[in-house]
Order: C-alpha cells, then structure tokens, then sequence
C-alpha cells in the first residue's frame, strides 16, 4: 500500500512448488502523471523472463486490467517471482497497487 513515483520491484517472492499462471490483473486505485507524458507498467517475471506477453499498462484510476500471457506461462519450482512497476515522465504517480495472480500447481 501506499504511493509510488520510481519504478522499483515492490513485490518478490519464491514460490515453493512449480506453477502454471492462468491469469493476471492489475488494479490501482489512483494513477496520475502529465497527460500523455507519464507511462505506468507492470510487469510480472520469473528471474528475468516475463510470464506476460506484453507489460500492462495502468492509464486510468479504479480500473482493473487483466494482462496477456505469455504462450508458456509456467513458474519453475523454487522460482523467484517479481512485480516490476516501471514508472517513466513527468510525476508519475501509482497508489495502492494490487497485483492479482491465478496459478495452478503443476
């Protein structure tokens, strides 16, 4: 909870079984920047390799946004998973950030 305005990696986390991701959403309940200057992402990776086809990207404030997986989004077994909020332009601004993952155990 709280206010972001630096990208930064606000959740980390290893997963203690092998896992196949079924969805993603992103939800922040107040996003602010300059018009069509600010960009907010998130981003959602396995080491270094996104489970996401594509970051998602937060443009309005109270709006869930479901992400695109990746063709193979599985999660390896003691794999550490990270949230990356990329945040770039003129203040950008992301508070209280929900990041929703459905994984089934493989």
């Amino acid at each position: 909870p709280g206010a972001y305005t630096a990208t930064r990696t606000p959740i980390k986390f290893k997963v203690p079984w092998p896992y196949r991701a079924f969805t993603v959403s992103v939800y922040a309940r107040s996003v602010s920047g300059t018009s069509n200057v600010a960009s907010q992402t998130v981003d959602v990776k396995q080491g270094s390799t996104s489970i996401l086809a594509a970051p998602v990207q937060i443009v309005n404030s109270d709006t869930v946004y479901d992400a695109t997986l990746a063709t193979t989004p599985n999660i390896a077994d003691e794999a550490t998973v990270s949230v990356i909020l990329n945040m770039t332009g003129t203040n950008p601004s992301v508070s209280d950030l929900t990041v929703l993952m459905g994984v089934k155990r493989q």
